[in-house]
């Protein structure tokens, strides 16, 4: 979560799986093309973000599954979010490594 701060996209390119489907809180669906152009372009900017939970739910030798719970403050098209959301996501291996290929978040009620 920390290269989605610094905006490293070299390290985000290798720890996304290539086909990355990320649901945002807000309704924004992106690829993972998407998903690097809005980081890099500054459509989405994170500030913070803490995991406060994250719970294991499922393994297997090719996918990793995730619930939990995380904070998160940036800006969206330049306004200004902090937001508690409840996460699903899923990871799946490539090659030597697991990789991101899914992540859905759904904004709590503090």
């Amino acid at each position: 979560m920390k290269a989605m701060i610094v905006k490293d996209t070299q390290l985000l390119k290798r720890i996304l799986h290539d086909s990355l489907f990320y649901i945002h809180s807000n309704g924004l669906i992106e690829t993972k093309s998407n998903f690097l152009t809005s980081i890099t372009s500054g459509k989405i900017e994170y500030e913070d973000i803490q995991v406060q939970e994250r719970k294991q739910r499922a393994i297997n030798i090719t996918d990793r599954s995730y619930t939990g719970i995380v904070r998160v403050i940036g800006k969206y098209k330049g306004e200004y979010f902090q937001v508690k959301l409840a996460f699903t996501s899923h990871y799946r291996r490539q090659g030597k490594h697991f990789k991101l290929i899914y992540w859905q978040s759904t904004k709590m009620m503090d």
